[in-house]
This record gives C-alpha cells, sequence and structure tokens, in this order.
C-alpha cells in the first residue's frame, strides 16, 4: 500500500550521511518503440555526458512500479500507468562519483521494460538529462550494465572494426 502522503525528506546533511554508508534504491525503465529504445544522455554526475537508462530514486512509500511511472512522467513527461510495466531485473551501479561531491553512489536498480505503441512528444526541460535518443542497436561506447540489460531484451551489441 502506497504511503506517498507521509514521505518526509532528508536534510542535504542527513542525505550526505546516508549516501556514506547506504546504497540507493533505484528504478530505470528501458523504453522501446518501433524496434528502438530511448536513452537520456546524463547532464549530472554520476555518468555525466554518458547515455542511460531514463529513471531514478524509489521514494519511501511508494512501489518500484510506482516509481517507474513517476520517473517517466518527471523525466520524459510521458503518461503511462502501473501495469504497462514488465519487471526484468535487479542489478547495481557503482560509481565513485555522485551529484555530491566527495561522495560515492552505489545503487541498487530494479529494472523495468515498458513497449510504447506508438512514439510520444517527449519534453525533458524540467529533467536531469542533457538530450534523448532513439538508438536500433547498443552502442560500444555503452556502459557494461546498460549493454548487459539491452542484450537481456534482445538488442546486438555493435562490435569494433
Amino acid at each position: 500500500m502506497s504511503n506517498k502522503n507521509k514521505i518526509s525528506f532528508l536534510t542535504e546533511k542527513d542525505y550526505r550521511k546516508f549516501l556514506d554508508y547506504m546504497p540507493i534504491a533505484c528504478v530505470d525503465i528501458v523504453v522501446i518503440c518501433g524496434g528502438k529504445f530511448l536513452m537520456g544522455k546524463r547532464a549530472n554526475a554520476p555518468a555525466k555526458d554518458s547515455w542511460w537508462f531514463p529513471g531514478g530514486r524509489v521514494l519511501k512509500g511508494e512501489t518500484l512500479e510506482e516509481a517507474a511511472v513517476r520517473k517517466i512522467k518527471e523525466e520524459l513527461r510521458i503518461k503511462t500507468k502501473t501495469g504497462d510495466y514488465k519487471f526484468l531485473t535487479t542489478d547495481q551501479t557503482i560509481f565513485k562519483d555522485s551529484a555530491r561531491k566527495g561522495i560515492s553512489t552505489h545503487s541498487i536498480n530494479s529494472v523495468f521494460l515498458i513497449r510504447l505503441g506508438k512514439k510520444q512528444d517527449i519534453d525533458i526541460k524540467d529533467s536531469d538529462l542533457a538530450e534523448i535518443k532513439w538508438f536500433d542497436s547498443v552502442e560500444k561506447e555503452f556502459n557494461s550494465y546498460i549493454k548487459k540489460i539491452l542484450e537481456s531484451v534482445g538488442f546486438e551489441v555493435k562490435k569494433l572494426n
């Protein structure tokens, strides 16, 4: 049962302390439409300037699927609903940096898949993404985590020439 009305947020000081000791619960969403997948170029650390899945932190009181719906709405302005998403896997990412200087990032990622029937208008102006792009194959420059997830849903990795 969702408890979103009772969510309270940590101060920046307390959040930094939390990040020093605990991984973050996150969702990543693989968005597929017409044989292509959608990626966003991250505007902030960690993985700044890298192509990444839409997604982000899970808030206390929301289910993983509710978090996926919220993140797609916040980052891309795409309207979806719970039930549209298929759970794929749980994995993790670990980075030496984060949006908070001097703190590393460790996230436990629940990965969901959503297939759109048709491309929708996407608006990233208020998101943490610098740009978005539809891809039809996995680029060799993608992070190994991204490659593994995309290969699991049937996309092939481009090989070096």
